[in-house]
């Protein structure tokens, strides 16, 4: 069994990668399904724009409520592994206990863990990305309402470490966007299965 979890700031290209990498498992004959926090969340609505209060974990009330749909991936993806197919979870996982659970979900289920890191930093490209995302009518993914909301997610999470990483004996793909490479210095090579999905990334992006 297989899983694939992104970890990345708002703007960083996970969703690019999921809907790609997606359509590349299920040309092999893979079924495949993209998990959302924000689907969790705020139950399939569209076009929601998130202030600095939707966002701030220093909230408690939003700090649960978020907790709560990062929880809800896990039966989905339960789900999607009993039925045959590859989870992908699509979120910032941008505090390190929310990742601990898909480790430990992982673990105890005997389920391959690929972490897929998404980086971009470019404050300049994202609020251009942000207007033009505001202004499309035809939009449908769920939107950062300001650059504070994004300055602060970006200032309260926890960065993916290389302790965490040699913690959870973790299999990393680092996507950097700003320099538009991947790197696999991180990536395990023992699983046949991500070994395609590295080989795609290196191809395509």
């Amino acid at each position: 069994m297989n899983l694939i979890m992104f970890v990345g700031d708002p703007f960083s290209g996970k969703s690019f990668l999921a809907d790609k990498i997606k359509s590349f498992l299920e040309a092999e004959g893979n079924a495949v399904f993209i998990l959302k926090t924000v689907v969790t969340r705020y139950k399939g609505k569209k076009n929601i724009l998130f202030t600095a209060q939707n966002v701030d974990e220093s909230i408690e009330s939003t700090r649960i409520e978020k907790d709560k749909s990062y929880r809800a991936l896990l039966p989905l993806a339960k789900r999607v592994l009993k039925q045959g197919g590859v989870p992908i979870l699509d979120a910032t996982f941008h505090k390190k206990y929310r990742r601990e659970w898909i480790y430990r979900f992982c673990k105890k289920n005997n389920i391959n863990l690929l972490v897929i890191h998404a980086i971009f930093t470019d404050k300049n490209a994202i609020i251009e990305q942000m207007v033009l995302r505001q202004a499309n009518q035809d939009y449908k993914d769920n939107l950062l309402a300001s650059i504070e909301a994004y300055e602060l997610m970006v200032k309260q999470k926890d960065l993916l470490s290389a302790q965490e990483i040699q913690e959870y004996n973790l299999s990393v793909i680092q996507f950097n966007r700003d320099e538009k490479c991947i790197n696999l210095s991180n990536f395990k090579h023992d699983v046949a299965f991500f070994n395609k999905v590295a080989g795609f990334l290196q191809k395509n992006i």
